[in-house]
């Protein structure tokens, strides 16, 4: 893809150190991992020498034009969002997405795996208080370990349902100029097992790639 050169051109390089480099912008179309190796000619050698390859994971990227909410996501989730209702989003441990045993649940769904999802939603306040937007968004739900925290540099919180369905996995809020945003976690994993910490690990991933552009 390109020719290193000892022009000490990048950074604080001096040309002429013996250091080689080169610089290429990658735009991939989707996530995964693309491979690279270096390659170099020496004097006296007929066999070109190659370094052992290295592996770039490539992220997915979500954006929301209207809100200027922007979420990369790293290989193995899939954007599973149907645009229904539209400003929603689902990324998905499975191309198709998790089967949760609901009513109406389609079969060809994997029955295993997670959900991260984002709901959108209008919020036309002065301010924003956590607690009374809890009690008139969830009337009636216990709430558990209600935590602030910083997404994408707003205040946000963490918090879990007590009892019912989704109760102790996480659900984060973040309210920035005028839209709250919900970012859920829901799995169909064993709670504790090895999978469903992978599938946790992937969603503070995700909060922490998560950003605003206006």
């Amino acid at each position: 893809i390109g020719v290193m050169h000892d022009d000490g051109k990048n950074g604080d390089l001096v040309a002429g150190d013996g250091i080689y480099t080169f610089q290429v912008p990658f735009n991939e179309a989707t996530a995964g991992q693309i491979q690279l190796q270096v390659s170099a000619a020496f004097q006296g050698q007929l066999k070109r020498i190659t370094s052992n390859p290295i592996t770039l994971r490539v992220w997915g990227v979500l954006f929301d034009p209207v809100t200027g909410l922007r979420s990369l996501y790293p290989p193995g989730l899939y954007n599973a969002t149907d645009n229904n209702p539209p400003g929603d989003f689902i990324l998905s441990s499975t191309p198709l997405g998790v089967n949760f045993g609901d009513t109406g649940s389609d079969p060809a769904l994997s029955a295993t795996g997670f959900n991260i999802t984002i709901l959108i939603s209008q919020f036309n306040a002065d301010t924003f208080d956590i607690n009374q937007w809890l009690v008139t968004e969830y009337p009636g739900e216990e709430i558990g370990g209600l935590t602030p925290i910083t997404i994408g540099g707003q205040a946000a919180y963490e918090f879990q349902f007590v009892e019912g369905q989704g109760s102790g996995e996480p659900l984060t809020v973040v309210y920035h100029q005028g839209t709250i945003f919900q970012i859920a976690y829901s799995s169909s994993f064993d709670s504790g097992s090895t999978s469903e910490q992978a599938g946790l690990d992937t969603y503070s991933l995700v909060l922490n790639n998560i950003s605003f552009s206006h």
